[in-house]
């Protein structure tokens, strides 16, 4: 679902899949200079939360805006990433990240 949201708000999307390690994800994240990272699970176990540390550190070291949700990552605190209660403050945490496609 934030994938849509942000596809719609002129964001180009690459959304990998569940499973992806942190280790591929940071090089997706640094291969394409992203100035936008959204994480999120729902799944809180261990593995998964250190997944989700290892990717958001990784972002933000190349400059990243780092957004996570979820319900697995509301008892996560990730110093360097803004925690997202729902779509409404996914919304308003995108509008100050830069690169959005021009639309014609």
């Amino acid at each position: 679902m934030a994938a849509c949201l942000l596809r719609a708000r002129g964001f180009e999307v690459l959304a990998p899949l569940a499973q992806t390690p942190a280790r591929d994800l940071a090089e997706l994240v640094v291969r394409s200079r992203a100035a936008l990272v959204a994480l999120g699970s729902t799944m809180d176990t261990p593995a998964a939360l250190e997944q989700v540390r290892l990717a958001a550190h990784v972002a933000r070291q190349t400059g990243a805006r780092v957004l996570i949700g979820g319900a697995a990552m509301r008892r996560l605190e990730l110093p360097d990433a803004s925690s997202l209660p729902g779509m409404r403050a996914l919304v308003a945490e995108s509008d100050g990240a830069g690169r959005r496609r021009t639309r014609a």
